[in-house]
């Protein structure tokens, strides 16, 4: 697979590998799952995808005439049905195609009553006249407990926070009004959470900029942008540190990275000096990688059951 620069047989067999040692730790004991790929794993969902993907040709190849779109993300699907203007009919045929999806190595499918509305993911799809409209879907019991700004996180968290949401909001979002109202909300759930007013409105306002200036760029230059991105990211070499706002700025650490080691003065660029094999090193940037301390749910909640007191797993297994 030239395309995607990687060995196809070889990939294969590490697939066959990871598929034939489906070996879990579970407390003191070592289980081999017999059955089904085991969840957890990284290409669980990869695999997953692939595998359906073999039934819904023949679904699709059977149901063409029924099916106007199709989409699938590992186990949520979300296809567009035409009705047959024979109500008996459409119903069996509805009927049929559900158990022709059910029809595949058991795998049970859920499916909701059909409807000119429909949430699919975090996104609400509506049939309006001839078009279809989209708008963001937020669960009802959703509580948006974003992080507080007091809370010892790097400071450019909530711009991050904002510019993707903001994108978000207007990627979804097919309505201009539906817009408004979503960062409406927005900006009252970050005031409820504890952040200022007019700190937020800025960072909103440049979000807003960078979201509509984003979506007018065309698919070649998205493209461009994000290989531009990945090589610059092969160039750069990571720092991970523990954060703590008592610690030298990152605009401080950057600019001893520059004066130190990538061009120190009188001395040679870092990226101009030679490896063994005469090739020079393929690092010009410095990028910090910051991990939040330990909060109370580190040191609350058990995430290795080893820690806990008591009989061990292998204490309840059946002797044979």
């Amino acid at each position: 697979m030239e395309r995607f620069d990687y060995n196809a047989d070889c990939l294969i067999e590490a697939i066959g590998i990871v598929l034939r040692s489906n070996i879990i730790k579970f407390g003191d004991i070592f289980a081999v799952q017999k059955k089904g790929v085991a969840m957890g794993i990284c290409p669980a969902p990869s695999i997953a995808i692939i595998f359906f993907a073999i039934h819904e040709e023949f679904l699709m190849s059977k149901w063409s005439g029924s099916i106007m779109f199709y989409l699938r993300f590992i186990d949520d699907v979300f296809g567009i049905w035409l009705s047959n203007p024979n109500y008996v009919a459409d119903n069996r045929q509805w009927n049929n195609f559900q158990d022709d999806v059910n029809d595949f190595h058991g795998l049970p499918w859920e499916f909701i009553p059909r409807s000119t509305t429909v949430q699919f993911m975090d996104l609400t799809v509506s049939i309006e006249g001839e078009r279809l409209s989209t708008d963001l879907f937020e669960k009802p019991m959703a509580l948006y407990l974003y992080i507080p700004p007091h809370s010892t996180h790097p400071p450019g968290g909530i711009n991050g926070l904002i510019t993707g949401q903001m994108l978000r909001i207007f990627t979804l979002c097919s309505d201009p009004e539906r817009i408004k109202v979503h960062t409406l909300n927005f900006l009252h759930r970050l005031q409820a959470r504890g952040y200022d007013k007019k700190d937020l409105i800025p960072l909103l306002d440049r979000a807003t900029k960078n979201a509509r200036k984003y979506l007018q760029r065309s698919d070649e230059q998205k493209q461009q942008i994000s290989k531009e991105r990945k090589d610059s990211m092969a160039r750069c070499i990571r720092l991970h540190r523990l954060f703590n706002p008592y610690d030298p700025s990152g605009s401080t650490i950057q600019l001893l990275f520059k004066e130190c080691i990538l061009t120190p003065e009188g001395r040679t660029p870092l990226y101009e000096l030679e490896n063994l094999d005469h090739s020079k090193i393929p690092i010009d940037r410095l990028m910090l990688c910051n991990h939040r301390a330990p909060n109370l749910g580190n040191f609350l909640s058990y995430r290795d059951i080893e820690k806990r007191s008591g009989a061990k797993v292998s204490a309840y297994l059946k002797q044979k």
